[in-house]
């Protein structure tokens, strides 16, 4: 595009330039939609790791956010919601478009 670092031009004129948007958010988030349908399909250990069902005392301070809760945070949908629906591929699909189309991707 010929634009040098000395013309001081900002990202978004470069990105208006280019005909482009910033995209790595919205591809990140579908990526973990993705794997978490997965592993919630699979029904193993990964899947007792991601919904937070492991024997042991908690830590100590404030309760870190986890992956669940994010994706229920980005979907709107309550974490017992998106059990269910990451059990069923079809619905799963859905809902993984229907998230990422609100978004912006």
């Amino acid at each position: 595009m010929g634009i040098t670092w000395q013309s001081h031009t900002s990202n978004s004129e470069v990105l208006k330039k280019a005909n482009t948007e910033k995209r790595l958010l919205s591809i990140i988030r579908k990526r973990q939609l993705e794997f978490f349908g997965h592993i919630m399909r699979k029904e193993g250990l990964e899947e007792l790791f991601l919904t937070g069902k492991t024997e042991g005392s908690r830590d100590r301070g404030r309760q870190r956010t986890t992956f669940l809760k994010n994706i229920a945070k980005w979907t709107g949908i309550s974490e017992v919601d998106l059990i269910r629906i990451a059990k069923d591929r079809q619905k799963w699909t859905v809902m993984v478009a229907d998230v990422l189309k609100r978004h912006g991707t």
